[in-house]
């Protein structure tokens, strides 16, 4: 009984002209900022795969293991042409040295308490 109750109201309101307006709308506005989101992702891929070649390049210049630091890089996400998120704010590299512990820099983590309260709880 109840699911007949459910899906006489899921129908009703699928027939209403608010519920035609806001899909019509949310298609609209999806289509002008995918195409805008679209080129920033695949600014920050360029960016990425540039990151990467060059620290590659780099490590095998190196000779001796205690001269290497590696540069671990975070991809951009692919479904950032949907919705930007914390992508951009977020640190994108974590250097990786002998002496100290990781940790990821970023801007956004030091002006953010739960961030920065949880980057050093996880370099304890």
């Amino acid at each position: 009984m109840i699911w007949k109750i459910a899906k006489k109201e899921f129908l009703l309101n699928l027939m209403t002209f608010k519920f035609a307006v806001g899909t019509i709308l949310c298609v609209v506005f999806m289509a002008v900022f995918a195409s805008v989101l679209l080129k920033d992702y695949q600014q920050r891929l360029e960016n990425y795969n540039q990151a990467v070649a060059a620290d590659a390049a780099e490590l095998r210049k190196a000779r001796v293991y205690r001269n290497i630091k590696p540069i671990i890089y975070r991809r951009p996400e692919v479904l950032s042409i949907f919705s930007e998120g914390l992508e951009k704010r977020l640190g994108n590299a974590v250097k990786i040295d002998v002496d100290s512990v990781p940790e990821i820099k970023s801007e956004y983590a030091e002006k953010t308490r739960c961030l920065s309260f949880s980057q050093r709880w996880i370099s304890l």
